[in-house]
């Protein structure tokens, strides 16, 4: 399994629109950055919109199910867009496009972690199971380094986004016939290990909560509300500082006369991004060094998180001073940072979840990421088209420092020892 897991990782992020899409919408379907901020935000909404109902079906019917009908959304969402900038589509088409994908993705969130965590339960592998996360981490940033440069390649080549689209959905088709061949016991956690007869009703009672609401209702959980928010916080604010790479990058690109769509620019994001995913890639599997000598994996995500508050705080500055190099170099340290807490958090997050829900849990957290990343990258693109990329960033610092408040908040839970 921790093989499939890391097959798993290379199928769900061999995508080689995904460090463009930004460039398609502004440049491809030569939309305006503002209207690009609220297509982005749009679709993470639909994403969000969903989330929750897609973590309680996974949960409830069979979390195969739902990363199987994840990859063929996916799949139809990205033919569908390749269309578009092939044949110049309508907006209306891309919003369908983008409705789509965004289904796809409220389906897919959480639910492979989730089938992870109860895999480790069930062969009593809770105590390594962060490395093995770490280990199907670093396939998925490498890959979607690969990912970039290939696009990037693409881009120079054909002059057109078209083939990144086509050739993302293919892949999807191998990623549904993948977790096609997992075994049926990751399907729910409700049977979690064998027990004692005499706990058998009470197992059953802690397994089903009454209601819908009865299942949210374990977010009440102390401290875990604490540790969803500042993971919230921190990966939504991530996620829309490296979408505004792509217009900063082609600005600069745009500066010396070179081209993007159809010339070596596109190349050039390509080989930035593929810098930016694999050499942080390879930091998650230094959490384990991280959770020892913090003694938990609680007090590791702490330290992740005050470090990375830095770090953004210096690519605000660099932005600001127009010092580019260090500015890039920042952003790469922040995708470090972000590769190397993923794991930890994942793990830390399961000491407080309610087990036969983690999808459910998971979800809530993806459904905040989605909220704060469709607001941060809609008033982005506003603040773009108003002054500069530089306002953009300095939003997002304020927002992501914001997240040391629960961060600290979490350090005072029992559970963080």
């Amino acid at each position: 399994m921790p093989m499939r897991f890391c097959v798993y990782a290379i199928c769900r992020n061999l995508r080689l629109f995904e460090p463009f899409m930004v460039l398609f919408l502004l440049l491809g379907m030569q939309y305006p950055i503002a209207h690009v901020g609220l297509l982005l935000g749009y679709q993470r909404l639909v994403w969000a919109i969903l989330e929750i109902p897609g973590g309680i079906i996974t949960d409830r019917f069979g979390r195969r199910s739902g990363l199987i009908s994840s990859f063929i959304f996916n799949l139809i969402a990205f033919v569908l867009l390749g269309y578009c900038q092939q044949s110049q589509g309508h907006l209306a088409w891309v919003m369908v496009g983008l409705t789509i994908m965004g289904l796809g993705e409220s389906l897919r969130s959480g639910t492979h972690k989730a089938m992870m965590l109860h895999w480790a339960q069930l062969h009593d592998r809770e105590h390594d199971i962060d490395e093995v996360m770490a280990t199907a981490r670093v396939f998925s940033k490498v890959t979607a380094g690969v990912s970039a440069i290939l696009g990037g390649m693409l881009l120079w080549l054909t002059a057109s986004f078209t083939s990144l689209f086509y050739i993302s959905a293919g892949v999807c088709i191998l990623g549904a016939g993948l977790i096609a061949s997992y075994p049926r016991s990751l399907d729910h956690s409700f049977d979690e290990k064998p027990v004692e007869k005499a706990n058998t009703e009470q197992t059953k009672t802690q397994a089903k909560p009454a209601t819908w609401l009865g299942k949210l209702g374990i977010l009440g959980t102390p401290g875990l509300g604490a540790m969803l928010i500042s993971s919230m916080l921190f990966e939504s604010q991530i996620k829309v500082a490296i979408a505004y790479l792509q217009p900063f990058l082609a600005l600069g690109f745009d500066r010396s006369d070179v081209a993007v769509v159809g010339g070596v620019g596109g190349l050039g994001i390509g080989l930035y991004f593929l810098v930016q995913d694999t050499l942080p890639g390879l930091c998650a599997t230094q959490g384990k060094r991280l959770k020892k000598r913090y003694q938990g994996v609680v007090k590791a995500n702490a330290v992740i998180y005050a470090a990375t508050c830095m770090v953004m705080l210096a690519a605000v500055t660099s932005l600001w001073m127009n010092w580019a190099w260090p500015g890039l170099i920042a952003m790469v340290f922040l995708a470090g940072l972000q590769n190397l807490r993923r794991p930890l958090f994942v793990v830390g997050l399961d000491k407080f979840m309610h087990k036969p829900w983690r999808a459910t849990t998971l979800s809530v957290e993806s459904l905040g990421r989605c909220i704060l990343y469709s607001i941060s990258v809609s008033l982005g693109g506003f603040l773009a088209q108003w002054d500069a990329l530089r306002s953009v960033y300095l939003l997002l610092a304020v927002l992501i420092c914001m997240g040391l408040i629960p961060v600290i908040k979490t350090l005072n839970s029992p559970q963080s020892q």
